[in-house]
C-alpha cells in the first residue's frame, strides 16, 4: 500500500507540472520574447495580420494595440526602413499624415497601395469636343467641365463613364443645349482666357475676350442636364482693359476674381455687383502674362514678359468687396529676373537672354513674409524669393540640376505644419522627375534634387500631379504613369490615347484624369466590392446570377494588353539604345565615325568586287564554276560586326552606300527590248538588209566572237535585274540581238506604180571605222548597207565596233 501511495503521489506531482507547463509550451515562444523583438517581427505584418494576431492573446492583443507597433510596421513596409533604425529625428520629405493615429495611417495608405497595383479598372478614353483642350475642371467625382478657346465653349461629361452631355456652355448664354455634338451653335472665336470653377453643383466661368472686354457665366446644377437658364455678367466699357486679356483668376472666397491684360494693367473685380474695384497703374510697354493671389492675405503676384515679377500687397479684401479703394494701402515689389554669374559652374547657356516666366505658385507660410516660387522657360532652374515688405528686400535662393535637361513643368506641395517639410516636384526635358526640398537652408550654389525618378526613356514630362499619396506625370507622347510618393516605386501606367502631349492631370486619392490634344482620358481604382462580380438579373426570371460582361471583359484585356505592349516598346527602345552606345564606347569611337569607318569597309569592298568581276570575264564568259566563285566577295568581319550591332548604321549604310551584287550565274541575259520592225503596209518586209531568220551557226571566228562579246559586256555593265532570277540559259529566240548579221546587197527599188513596200534611200553614210573593223571586212563581211531605221543600224555598229575592240585587246595580251 505504501508503494502505490507513493505512486499516486508521484502521478499527480507530474500531472499538475504538466497542466502548469501546458500552456507554456504552446503560447510561450512568442511571450517569452522581448518586447523588441516581438516588434522586429510584427514590423513585417500586414495590417490584417497584425490584427488577427491581436485577437489570439492578451498580452499580444496588448502589444498590437500599441501605437508604436504601427508606426514601426509603417516605417518597415511604407518607408522602406529597417525595424532596427532609430525613429527619433526620422524625417520624410514626401510624407504627409492624414489620420491623427499611426495605426489608422498605416492602414490607409496600405489599401490605397494595394487598390492601386490591384485594381483592374480600365481606363475610359473619349472627347468632349472636337479641338484641343485648354482647362479641366472636376465639379464633382464624376462630372467634368472641359473648355476650348479654339471654339470658345466650355464642355460637359462624364469621365467614369464616357458620356457627354448634350450642348455647350458658352459666353452668351442665350443657346444653352442647343449644339448637338458641333459647336457651331456656340461658337465664339474671340475668347482668349477661360477659367473654370464650381461651387457645389453650378458652375462658374469667367471669359476673357481678345478686345478686353471680360464677363462671368453662373450656371445652376450644370450636371443635372435641365435647360436652366444661366445669370451672365457683362463688364463695362470703361472699365475692360485695351488689349488682350492674358490670365485670370478666381480669388479663394469666391467673391472676386483678378485679371492681367497686354495693355499692362492688372484689375479687380467684386461678384456682389460685378464691376472693377481695382485697377493697377499702366506700364506702358509692357506686358501681363501671368497672375497668381491670396487676396485673403492681400497679396496678388504678377508676371510681365521679360521675365519681371510684380508683387502688390496690402489689399482689403472686406473693402474691396464692398467697393472700396483701396489704391493708397497697396505696395508694390518689383523683382527682375534673378541672374546666374558666370563663375557658377552650373551656369546654364541662356545667362544674359531675358527668360520668361513659366510658372508662379505663393507659399504663404507668413503674411509678412511670404515665398514665391518662380520658374523660367528653357532653363534648368527655379527660384524660391523670400519678399520682405517691411524691408521692401528678396532672398532669392536658386534649386535645379542641370544634368536633367530644362524645366518642363513644376507642381509644388507646400507644407503649414512645421514637422512636415514642403517639397516641389519637377519634371524636365529628359523624361526624369525629380523632387526638391523646398525648405532646405541657405545656400551659394543651386540647391540639388533629393530624389530622382527616370519615368520616361523616350519623351519628355509635359505634366505633373502630386497628393498625398502619388505622383502623376504625363509624357510628350500622351502616356501617364503613376509612382507611390513614398517609395517612388511604379503604381500604375496608362497608355497614350492619341500622340500629343498631355496638358493637364486632375489628381484624387483613387482617380485620375489627364486631357491629351482633344480627348479625356479617365481612370479610378475598383474597390473590393467593385472587383467582385457584377449581378445581372436572368431576363423572364427573378433570380439573380453572378456574372461579368462579356464586352468589358474583352474591354479590359484589350487595355491590358496595350499596356503592356506600351512598356515592352519603351523597355527594348532604351535597352537597344543601351547597347549601341555600349558598343561604340568599347570601339571607342562616336556613332559619326563609326558610320565613317563603314563607309571607308564598303569602299574597299567595292574595288575588291571589280576587280573580281574584271578577273572573271578575264577568265572567260562560259566557266560557270570560276564565275561562281569569283562573284561573291566574302564580307568583311569587322564590317558585318558593326552593321549586326548598330542597325541604324546598317539600315543607312545598305541603302545608300552598298552596290548592287551581280548575279552568280553566267546567264546571257537580253538587256534590251526586242527589236520587230515597223510594216509601213501589210505584207512581209522583202526589201530589208536585215535578215531575222533563227539563228545559223555561222564559221566566221570573228562574229561569233563579237555577239558573245556583246552580251558580256552589256551584264558586266551594272544590269543584274533579270539575270538574278534566272537559272538557266533563256533558248535562243529570233531577235536581232541574239542573230548573226547577214549583209545583203541592196535591192532596186520597185517601180513606183506597183504595190508593196517602197524603200527610202539612205540619207548619211556610216561613221568611219577603225582598223579592226577594215580586218573584220576583208574575211567577207562585206561592205554595210543602209537599214531601216538610222538609230538602229547606228547602234549595231557601235556594238560591234566595241566588241571587235575587246576581242583585238584580249589577243594581244
Amino acid at each position: 500500500m505504501r508503494k502505490t501511495s507513493s505512486e499516486t503521489t508521484r502521478k499527480d506531482q507530474t500531472h499538475n507540472l504538466n497542466r502548469i507547463r501546458r500552456p507554456q509550451t504552446q503560447h510561450g515562444f512568442l511571450l517569452a520574447l522581448p518586447s523588441e523583438s516581438l516588434t522586429h517581427i510584427t514590423s513585417f505584418l500586414d495590417p490584417k495580420s497584425l490584427l488577427t494576431l491581436g485577437r489570439t492573446n492578451k498580452r499580444l492583443y496588448e502589444h498590437i494595440k500599441d501605437d508604436n507597433t504601427w508606426h514601426r510596421a509603417f516605417v518597415c513596409q511604407i518607408l522602406g526602413i529597417g525595424p532596427e533604425a532609430e525613429l527619433h529625428g526620422l524625417r520624410s520629405l514626401t510624407l504627409r499624415r492624414t489620420e491623427s493615429s499611426w495605426r489608422e495611417e498605416f492602414s490607409t495608405r496600405y489599401a490605397v497601395r494595394r487598390r492601386w497595383i490591384r485594381s483592374r479598372s480600365s481606363t475610359i478614353a473619349h472627347s468632349p469636343h472636337h479641338a484641343q483642350i485648354a482647362r479641366m475642371h472636376l465639379v464633382s467625382e464624376d462630372a467634368l467641365l472641359s473648355s476650348s478657346l479654339e471654339y470658345g465653349i466650355v464642355a460637359r461629361s462624364f469621365p467614369l463613364s464616357g458620356k457627354i452631355m448634350k450642348g455647350f456652355l458658352d459666353s452668351t448664354g442665350m443657346r444653352h443645349g442647343m449644339g448637338i455634338g458641333n459647336p457651331n451653335a456656340e461658337f465664339a472665336p474671340n475668347i482668349s482666357v477661360c477659367v473654370l470653377a464650381s461651387d457645389g453643383a453650378s458652375a462658374r466661368i469667367i471669359w476673357g475676350r481678345r478686345d478686353g472686354s471680360i464677363n462671368i457665366t453662373f450656371h445652376p446644377r450644370t450636371m443635372s442636364g435641365t435647360r436652366a437658364p444661366a445669370k451672365v455678367y457683362d463688364s463695362r466699357p470703361e472699365e475692360e482693359h485695351t488689349g488682350a486679356i492674358t490670365d485670370a483668376t478666381w480669388s479663394d472666397d469666391g467673391h472676386g476674381c483678378v485679371t492681367v491684360g497686354a495693355d499692362g494693367r492688372m484689375k479687380i473685380w467684386t461678384m456682389r455687383h460685378f464691376a472693377c474695384v481695382w485697377t493697377s497703374e499702366r506700364n506702358a510697354g509692357t506686358v501681363y502674362t501671368k497672375v497668381v493671389q491670396d487676396l485673403v492675405n492681400g497679396i496678388v503676384a504678377v508676371a510681365a514678359k521679360g521675365g519681371v515679377l510684380l508683387i502688390y500687397s496690402g489689399f482689403d479684401t472686406a473693402a474691396l468687396w464692398e467697393g472700396a479703394s483701396a489704391q493708397a494701402t497697396v505696395k508694390i515689389v518689383s523683382i527682375p529676373p534673378p541672374a546666374l554669374t558666370s563663375d557658377n559652374p552650373n551656369t546654364p547657356p541662356e545667362t544674359g537672354v531675358r527668360q520668361e516666366i513659366g510658372s508662379i505658385y505663393l507659399d504663404m507660410h507668413s503674411v509678412t513674409r511670404p515665398s514665391i516660387l518662380v520658374s523660367y522657360v528653357g532653363i534648368p532652374y527655379f527660384f524660391r524669393l523670400n519678399v520682405d515688405f517691411a524691408l521692401s528686400s528678396v532672398q532669392v535662393l536658386a534649386f535645379g540640376d542641370p544634368s536633367s535637361g530644362p524645366i518642363t513643368c513644376i507642381m509644388p506641395s507646400f507644407s503649414l505644419n512645421a514637422n512636415e517639410p514642403g517639397f516641389v516636384v519637377v519634371g524636365n526635358m529628359l523624361g526624369s522627375v525629380s523632387v526638391y526640398d523646398w525648405d532646405a537652408g541657405l545656400s551659394t550654389s543651386p540647391i540639388s534634387p533629393v530624389y530622382r525618378i527616370d519615368i520616361f526613356s523616350d519623351a519628355a514630362v509635359t505634366s505633373v500631379a502630386v497628393n498625398d499619396f502619388a505622383i502623376v506625370a504625363g509624357s510628350s507622347r500622351g502616356s501617364v504613369r503613376a509612382i507611390d510618393v513614398l517609395l517612388f516605386d511604379q503604381l500604375r501606367s496608362f497608355a497614350a490615347p492619341a500622340n500629343d502631349s498631355v496638358r493637364q492631370i486632375i489628381l484624387r486619392r483613387y482617380m485620375v484624369i489627364s486631357s491629351v490634344g482633344s480627348r479625356i482620358l479617365a481612370w479610378k481604382a475598383a474597390s473590393g466590392s467593385d472587383n467582385k462580380q457584377d449581378s445581372l438579373k436572368v431576363k423572364g426570371k427573378g433570380k439573380v446570377s453572378q456574372g461579368t460582361r462579356k464586352w468589358h471583359k474583352q474591354y479590359e484585356l484589350r487595355q491590358d494588353i496595350a499596356e503592356s505592349r506600351d512598356d515592352l516598346k519603351g523597355k527594348h527602345r532604351a535597352s537597344r539604345d543601351h547597347e549601341q552606345t555600349t558598343q561604340l564606347d568599347s570601339l571607342g569611337l562616336t556613332e559619326q565615325e563609326a558610320v565613317e569607318y563603314a563607309l571607308m569597309l564598303s569602299r574597299d569592298e567595292q574595288a575588291k568586287r571589280r576587280a573580281a568581276e574584271e578577273s572573271v570575264f578575264a577568265a572567260g564568259f562560259d566557266d560557270e564554276g570560276a564565275s561562281s566563285r569569283h562573284m561573291t566577295a566574302p564580307a568583311s568581319p569587322t564590317l558585318h560586326a558593326l552593321t549586326s550591332s548598330f542597325p541604324s548604321i546598317a539600315n543607312s549604310y545598305t541603302r545608300s552606300h552598298l552596290p548592287i551584287l551581280p548575279s552568280p550565274s553566267n546567264v546571257k541575259v537580253q538587256v534590251s527590248p526586242r527589236f520587230y520592225p515597223e510594216a509601213m503596209e501589210a505584207g512581209d518586209l522583202p526589201s530589208s538588209p536585215l535578215d531575222l531568220s533563227p539563228p545559223i551557226m555561222s564559221p566566221e571566228p570573228a562574229v561569233a566572237a563579237a555577239s558573245s562579246s556583246f552580251t558580256t559586256r552589256r551584264v558586266a555593265s551594272g544590269v543584274y535585274g533579270r539575270a538574278s532570277s534566272m537559272s538557266r540559259a533563256p533558248a535562243p529566240s529570233k531577235s536581232a540581238w541574239n542573230s548573226p548579221i547577214r549583209v545583203k546587197q541592196p535591192s532596186p527599188p520597185p517601180p513606183t506604180s506597183g504595190q508593196g513596200y517602197r524603200q527610202r534611200a539612205p540619207t548619211s553614210r556610216p561613221p568611219p571605222v577603225t582598223a579592226s573593223d577594215t580586218r573584220a571586212r576583208e574575211q567577207g563581211s562585206g561592205e554595210m548597207g543602209s537599214v531601216e531605221d538610222d538609230d538602229l543600224r547606228f547602234a549595231l555598229e557601235l556594238s560591234l565596233a566595241e566588241a571587235r575592240s575587246k576581242q583585238d585587246e584580249e589577243e594581244g595580251c
